[in-house]
């Protein structure tokens, strides 16, 4: 039996040399939106230290903008395309900060969001994982900023559109008890990332938070959303229904659900994904004469329901992770750095 992650609050009076949180930023040619997500963490953040760490996994200019606009950002050598986790693991390693936030480069903090997360941890020491709400450009939470844990159950229910269950736990302040918490915004406790080992590598892209937190709660731990806490996300930088950000995320929940349970199991839930994603795509068929947009999402699901192979066996599936892939080019950290998020 594994054992449970301890809890662990808020020290700040017993290393004033250690940032109190430490953010983390993985870029994939997100030169177009660093500066405003950046430029927010200054009004996110204003009665606690802190410091950022970058890496670039795509080959735009995003180094020289830090380094230009924000000198005081780490900006770490960049590895190549090695994945959402593994980058974030990369920056992991080097951050000083007694807490990790994850957050994405297409992303906008509100004002006093990360202190709001901090005075919550300090309050609840119980919780090893904090995150805020997610928003849309209406200001109204994203129908992704409270995430459930895959299973059956919860597969079946998306398949016809219910509505997810309501949050387990209401607590003071606009604090509630989640199972989840979306990737992009996302504050660790530093040990309880070190006693998970980080995310899980062999995730290349989507659903490695949800591996993270399932290992969390099946050793103890506990997860929390501050719901005055607020960042704006531009969800899919513009490309929520491409058909490669699709097999992505079809791929990193099938990843998921074979590390997780057994083959019967897995597969049950992979074949009641296939199916939901064949009826999206019939849909989207019958609806294109309506407008583009349903051609557009059917698009988005052909491979997927033609070619269930691709995705099936997650990242074990054929070519299913770039990185295995010969024409895929790797640049080691000793190279000089070429010039992920979700």
């Amino acid at each position: 039996m594994m054992p449970e992650i301890a809890t662990c609050p808020l020290k700040m009076d017993t290393d004033k040399m250690r940032p109190d949180v430490s953010i983390l930023v993985v870029g994939f040619n997100s030169s177009s939106y660093l500066e405003t997500c950046l430029a927010s963490v200054g009004r996110a953040i204003t009665r606690f230290t802190h410091e950022i760490l970058f890496v670039n996994n795509g080959t735009d200019t995003s180094e020289g903008l830090l380094k230009a606009r924000f000198p005081p950002a780490r900006v770490l050598p960049s590895r190549g395309n090695i994945g959402f986790a593994a980058a974030n693991n990369y920056l992991a390693e080097n951050a000083e900060g007694s807490w990790l936030l994850l957050l994405n480069p297409d992303t906008e903090l509100q004002p006093n969001a990360v202190d709001m997360l901090l005075d919550a941890a300090i309050r609840h020491p119980q919780y090893q994982v904090l995150g805020g709400v997610t928003v849309g450009s209406d200001n109204r939470p994203a129908q992704s900023t409270q995430v459930e844990l895959l299973s059956f159950a919860t597969i079946l229910r998306r398949m016809f559109g219910r509505a997810s269950p309501k949050a387990s736990t209401q607590l003071d302040n606009g604090l509630t008890e989640l199972d989840a918490l979306t990737g992009g915004f996302m504050m660790v406790e530093r040990s309880c990332w070190r006693a998970l080992g980080g995310l899980d590598p062999s995730f290349f892209l989507y659903a490695e938070e949800l591996d993270f937190f399932k290992r969390l709660k099946d050793r103890g731990g506990r997860v929390a959303q501050v719901e005055a806490s607020r960042m704006y996300h531009d969800i899919g930088s513009g490309e929520v229904f491409s058909a490669a950000r699709m097999q992505f995320k079809m791929t990193g929940r099938a990843h998921y659900l074979h590390k997780h349970f057994s083959a019967p199991y897995a597969y049950a839930c992979v074949f009641l994904i296939w199916a939901s994603l064949a009826l999206r795509y019939g849909a989207g068929r019958a609806m294109a004469w309506k407008s583009e947009r349903y051609a557009y999402k059917a698009d988005a699901f052909a491979k997927l329901v033609r070619t269930p192979r691709v995705w099936m066996r997650g990242y074990n599936s054929p070519d299913a992770d770039p990185r295995t892939r010969s024409d895929f080019v790797r640049i080691a950290a000793s190279e000089v750095p070429s010039e992920q998020p979700r």
